[in-house]
């Protein structure tokens, strides 16, 4: 499970902060980007195909995930 905080419960947000590193079926790196309050990760200047994505946390948990642009 990844660490996912929230400063103020009156904000109604939570906020993610992690590692995300996306690769390519041959397991070549795409996009490797440290991420803060769960900021959107651009994904633009992959080509359409099948990606697989790997997430972690500040606690090391990690979370991988197939995922295909189209």
């Amino acid at each position: 499970m990844l660490n996912i905080t929230y400063s103020n419960f009156h904000q109604r947000a939570l906020k993610i902060n992690c590692c995300i590193q996306v690769f390519d079926v041959l397991g070549r790196l795409k996009i490797s980007e440290k991420l803060e309050n769960s900021k959107p990760i651009n994904v633009k200047t992959l080509s359409k195909g099948v990606y697989i994505i790997k997430i972690e946390d500040d606690l090391e948990n990690t979370i991988t995930k197939k995922f295909i642009k189209i």
